[in-house]
Order: C-alpha cells, then structure tokens, then sequence
C-alpha cells in the first residue's frame, strides 16, 4: 500500500491542476478518429457471500458523435453497493460535452453535468462551464497498429451548485477553477493506456480543493469487446465531516462498443 501510494504521489508530481469530483478527462474517446455516431456500453459487478455478503454492479453508457471539427459525447454512469442487504453506495452521474476544433492545437469546450453521491454525501451537484483545450503532444499512427499517442493540457473555469443530505442540510455555490493534464496512449491494437489528473479548487476559497488522478487499462479480446481495469484515487482538502480526505478505488468491466 505504501509503494502504491508513492507511485501515485509521483503522477501527481507530473499534474497540473484539476477538475470536480468526477474524472471527466477520462471518460474522452480517444480512440475515435474518424466521423460518426459511436456507442458503448461497460458492466462490472462483484458479489461475495458467507462470512460477508455484499453485492456491487457498476454501469457505464456513452454516445459519441464526432464531426469534422466538433466532437461531442453523453455519458451516464451508476454504480451500488449493498452490504448485509443495506445500501451502502449509491453514486452516478451525466455529463455533456462539446469540443470545438477538435483535432487542432488550441480546442474550445462546453460541458454541463450532474452526479450525486450518498458516501460523500452529495444529494445533487450541477456543474456548467468553460475552457480550453491544448494538445501538446500527437503521435498519429501510420496503420491501424501503429502506436499513438496523445498528451492535451486544459484550463477553464465553471459554476458549481451542490446540495448536502447529511443533518446540517446545507448547499453552496462556487465559481472554480479547473485544469488538468491527459494522457492517451494506443499501445498496439489490443491495448489502451490513460493517465489523466485534475486539480479543482473554489476562486473564494483556496482551501477547498480537489484532485484526482486515475489510470486506465484496455484490452480488447474482440471488436467490439474489451476488459477494462481502472484505478480511482482521489484527495478532498476538505470532506464532508466524518469522512476521510483521500479515497482509492479499483475497478474490472467489459466494455461493450456499437
């Protein structure tokens, strides 16, 4: 756990500042090049039973639209945990967001967004904003397994509404600032790799601040089927009470595309 969490530490030291409380860096299709419509669907779920027994499933649905210089995708995500038959988490999320120049150096985006989460305890977090986008690094390939890769640096800035269910019911308000740094890399023409990390922080109120950083693995088996591995670490400056302000997370799906 010690190395693991050097290891991620040293990522954060090649970061620049990030995002709110969803990666959305991450859930960009690089691996879309050419136009059209594109959709996939990601399902991961765990169960143990005897001495414990809790139940987990995870869902991720996408459409990606992509055009000459505007790509734009839709993504819902849900994932539950029950434990003992009570539930334990309960978390989702969408998100809309349009690039502009897309394939150029300097790329415009807009995005909206909502997500909650019980564990954090978000009853409901709209987010709109603004920013731009630029690609710092493109390797194209030259055949369909050649390898690619791409690095995009981003800054913009987005309001951002949240409402709190824990007892002292309260919402807020903010204006943050948002960066972040991704990194794409097409190994061959079975395996993926995406490092992206975020810094997100209040323009009012310094201290409160987010990052994020997650890693992502995947394999294709078929054309149209993948195995997905994604690690989730997240730090919160300041959490809601009683929670911790770091959380790591791993997670194993497939990934189905049409």
């Amino acid at each position: 756990m010690k190395l693991l969490k050097l290891i991620i530490l040293v990522l954060f030291a090649f970061s620049i500042n990030a995002f709110s409380q969803v990666n959305i860096e991450l859930l960009l299709n690089e691996g879309e090049q050419s136009n059209g419509i594109f959709n996939s669907l990601a399902l991961s779920s765990d169960l143990d039973a005897g001495n414990s027994e809790d139940w987990t499933i995870i869902t991720n649905f996408r459409t990606d639209w992509v055009q000459d210089d505007i790509y734009s995708f839709f993504v819902t995500y849900f994932k539950y945990k029950e434990v003992e038959g009570t539930p334990s988490t309960r978390k989702g999320h969408f998100h809309l967001r349009s690039i502009f120049n897309y394939k150029k150096t300097f790329m415009p985006e807009v995005f909206i967004q909502n997500n909650f989460d019980k564990g954090f305890n978000v009853g409901n977090r709209w987010l709109a904003g603004t920013g731009m986008r630029f690609a710092v690094l493109r390797i194209d390939p030259e055949e369909e397994s050649s390898p690619v890769l791409n690095v995009d640096l981003g800054t913009g800035a987005m309001f951002e509404y949240e409402d709190y269910i824990e007892e002292s019911r309260y919402t807020s308000r903010f204006m943050r600032s948002t960066s972040y740094i991704n990194l794409y890399s097409k190994i061959n023409e079975y395996v993926n790799f995406q490092f992206t990390s975020y810094f997100q922080f209040s323009l009012i109120r310094l201290k409160d601040r987010v990052s994020l950083t997650d890693l992502n693995l995947e394999f294709k088996i078929f054309k149209s089927l993948s195995f997905l591995t994604i690690l989730h670490y997240r730090y919160d400056n300041e959490p809601p009470e009683g929670l911790k302000n770091y959380d790591l997370e791993l997670e194993n799906g497939i990934k189905f595309s049409f």
